[in-house]
């Protein structure tokens, strides 16, 4: 079973067809799940509304499963940031990813921001997509 996590700029790319979208739809619609963190559906929204194309944003979504964590990430956190500075809304996907798979390496973290993917590579997760 191919499982990634996915993050806001994946799903701008494929909604918007900015950044090679085209290509990265045709990868991510090779996975049998895709996860993200609650984050993600706010982030995609308000970049939908800015591109005027909330109309059509529940599509790009529609496969994404969403986790809550119920407990705090701090060591997820610390886990991350051990390894580089990444602004916040980075680490909260990080954390999240590593919150829900305790074997980073089974997984793609699907990223185009390059020092989350450096991060998420350097924690065990596939990166390498492109």
């Amino acid at each position: 079973m191919k499982i990634g996590y996915i993050d806001t700029s994946v799903l701008v790319a494929m909604a918007f067809d900015d950044a090679g979208g085209s290509f990265i739809g045709r990868f991510v619609k090779t996975f049998d799940r895709l996860y993200s963190s609650s984050l993600l559906e706010a982030e995609f929204f308000s970049a939908a509304a800015k591109e005027n194309r909330l109309d059509d944003a529940r599509q790009f979504i529609r496969p994404v499963r969403f986790i809550y964590p119920d407990t705090n990430l701090t060591d997820y956190h610390e886990q991350v940031l051990k390894k580089g500075n990444v602004e916040g809304s980075a680490l909260h996907h990080l954390s999240c990813a590593l919150y829900l798979f305790q074997q980073p390496a089974e997984v793609f973290f699907l990223s185009l921001h390059p020092t989350q993917s450096s991060l998420a590579a350097a924690l065990g997760f596939q990166t390498d997509f492109m």
